[in-house]
């Protein structure tokens, strides 16, 4: 089970007075997909970096409160260790491109993860295949459409095989028919290989029927809050 549990969360960045999260406590639970949203520079963004270990190696300062999977609290897991518990795709996904070319780069992946060379090659295979990118195998990544490089981002994270996913406004710069397939394939792998999924969006298209939760991030208090159904309903409505 791998629910993940923020616990009175507070953090603000170097030089700010301003709370960019206040004494959030929530849990995402674990095999659901889970929808945040609310204004841009809300501290979605924040948030998922703290979940995804990313903050605080790369910002300075730590935040007050805890995150734990399941029981482990993520301070316990070591960094080079933390991709076994935890994968994240974001917005522009030239960032988290390391290699040249789709077959290097999930090469690269699994040897940072320890994987047994002898085993790559199925790994890679079915992640490109769960993708629908088999044909972009050779692929050099720069030529690619931004659709295109967000299936290979996602393909990575098929190859790590984590229990919990987070995704910061990955949809941001594709079409809207590959925000609907990549939408399709995170709710497959919440449903056939039980992942815990948590994704930041401010655009409410395409998750209506899909999400389990809907999570509203206040700009003026900076909590957290869980929507009921007639709150959801009236974001939704409120968005078209």
């Amino acid at each position: 089970m791998t629910d993940v549990l923020i616990d009175h969360f507070t953090y603000e960045y170097p030089g700010s007075t301003v709370k960019v999260l206040n004494d959030v406590d929530v849990t995402f639970k674990h095999n659901h997909f889970s929808l945040l949203t609310g204004p841009s520079g809300s501290g979605k963004s924040t948030l998922l970096y703290f979940i995804a270990g990313l903050y605080p190696h790369f910002i300075g300062n730590d935040a007050l409160g805890g995150i734990k999977f399941g029981d482990t609290d993520i301070k316990q897991i070591p960094s080079n260790e933390i991709s076994h518990s935890v994968a994240m795709m974001f917005q522009n996904p030239n960032q988290q491109f390391a290699m040249d070319t789709v077959i290097h780069e999930l090469t690269f992946v699994l040897e940072n993860m320890l994987v047994e060379p002898a085993k790559m090659d199925g790994i890679i295979n079915h992640a490109l295949a769960f993708c629908g990118i088999k044909q972009l195998r050779s692929r050099v990544i720069n030529t690619l459409s931004g659709g295109e490089k967000q299936r290979v981002a996602l393909a990575c994270i098929v190859a790590m095989d984590p229990p919990v996913i987070v995704l910061d406004e990955p949809f941001a710069s594709i079409d809207p028919d590959s925000r609907l397939d990549l939408i399709k394939k995170l709710k497959q792998l919440q449903v056939e290989h039980g992942k815990t999924i948590i994704l930041a969006d401010h655009d409410l298209n395409d998750y209506k029927g899909v999400i389990d939760e809907f999570y509203y991030l206040d700009p003026d208090t900076h909590h957290i809050s869980l929507l009921d159904s007639q709150s959801a309903q009236h974001f939704f409505d409120n968005f078209k």
